[in-house]
């Protein structure tokens, strides 16, 4: 079998390492995950292996499977071996500076200048233009084949040793490299086989221009996890249902107007995207309804993400961390795109100053802004960059 290795072992990874596990026989691929927390992480607490519980919540289908502890290796270890036998490379953590720049030393460490096949979950965060600039420059990734995926490959969430998971029919990607198109045949071949079925996981080419316009979670996270009647729950320890609940009256139409400002700026820089309700149709066949309200409680079927348990929760857990450098992003194309976004300006506005009511820097979450800033792009420049 053919070694394929996730680096990250939050919600995404851990659900691919043992999807990939349980349907080795007709993958013929061989998962083994690299977890940036070492020992720290679940993973390493126990014996020689780990069974795991797996949910699929849309066919309601269930099994339990043991991944080996072989398999599972600390980002701290050396593994110029297990790079130069695997056939592909899939980054699951998420697009948060500091991570990233963790991944991409373990990458120079141990890659001895191969060409590797590496895919990206979450491509088009804010991190998607320095991680191209640096691709293009040299700098540890330029001879690798790039796969940029639009977001997960599932909804899901790992609890108490059980995952529970739904897979998405459609999802978008970008190619950067060499050979691109290679490394995007292997990710398809991962996600291909009579378990899975005809009717899910369909990668869908785009440009990286496009990619850069398609995640929203500087709208639906921020935008649900700030708001002030939710906020109120978090402060009171009460976890709400973040899309079909955090979603409500008072705020789904700011979100709606802010998701139609995103389609808006993506058009001013030539892009092509779709509204969030679009897309959650087209990924998991929910249909559109009368009112974006209306759709999002609909979401109740496929969605179980939770809130935060806390604010102590909230103030370092991945929807700041994550959302907050993405919208410094927008708002940094919006300024070169030189137009006025009412809404996208007020949701900035309100979520720095809501931020800095909750005791946080801004400057803590703008190391993507400032390497933006430092790259000196103009829009032209961003979209060549983003076309190339």
């Amino acid at each position: 079998m053919d070694k394929i290795v996730i680096v990250g072992g939050g919600h995404v990874g851990l659900t691919l390492a043992v999807d990939l596990r349980q349907r080795r026989n007709e993958t013929e691929f061989d998962p083994h995950i690299v977890l940036l927390r070492g020992n720290d992480h679940p993973f390493f607490r126990r014996d020689d292996s780990q069974k795991i519980s797996l949910e699929n919540i849309i066919s309601g289908e269930q099994v339990t499977d043991v991944f080996p502890a072989g398999n599972v290796h600390a980002i701290s270890e050396d593994a110029t071996e297990l790079l130069r036998e695997c056939r592909l490379v899939i980054v699951t953590v998420p697009d948060i500076l500091p991570l990233r720049d963790q991944v991409f030393e373990w990458i120079k460490e141990n890659s001895n200048g191969q060409q590797l096949n590496l895919v990206f979950v979450r491509g088009g965060q804010g991190g998607l233009i320095p991680l191209l600039a640096r691709h293009r420059s040299g700098q540890v990734l330029h001879h690798a084949s790039l796969v940029l995926v639009e977001d997960s490959f599932y909804g899901t969430r790992y609890i108490s040793d059980k995952v529970e998971f739904k897979r998405k029919k459609k999802t978008n990607v970008a190619l950067a490299g060499p050979n691109a198109e290679k490394a995007l045949a292997l990710l398809r071949r991962a996600f291909t086989g009579p378990t899975v079925g005809k009717d899910w996981h369909h990668f869908n080419v785009v440009r990286a221009l496009d990619l850069q316009f398609d995640p929203l979670g500087y709208i639906i996270h921020l935008g649900v996890a700030l708001d002030e009647k939710n906020l109120e729950k978090t402060k009171r320890g009460y976890q709400y249902l973040h899309y079909c609940e955090g979603v409500h009256a008072g705020n789904a139409e700011r979100l709606r107007e802010l998701d139609k400002e995103r389609v808006a700026l993506a058009a001013q820089y030539g892009a092509k995207t779709r509204l969030f309700t679009a897309m959650l149709e087209e990924q998991y066949g929910l249909k559109v309804r009368q009112s974006f309200l209306e759709t999002m409680q609909d979401t109740k079927s496929i969605y179980r993400s939770r809130s935060a348990e806390s604010m102590a929760d909230l103030k370092t857990g991945r929807v700041l961390q994550e959302d907050i450098p993405a919208l410094l992003t927008i708002d940094w194309l919006t300024e070169k795109a030189e137009i006025d976004l009412p809404a996208t300006r007020a949701h900035t506005e309100n979520i720095i100053r809501k931020i800095g009511s909750l005791g946080l820097d801004i400057e803590s979450f703008s190391g993507y802004k400032r390497q933006l800033e430092k790259l000196d792009l103009s829009k032209a420049d961003v979209v060549r960059l983003l076309m190339a």
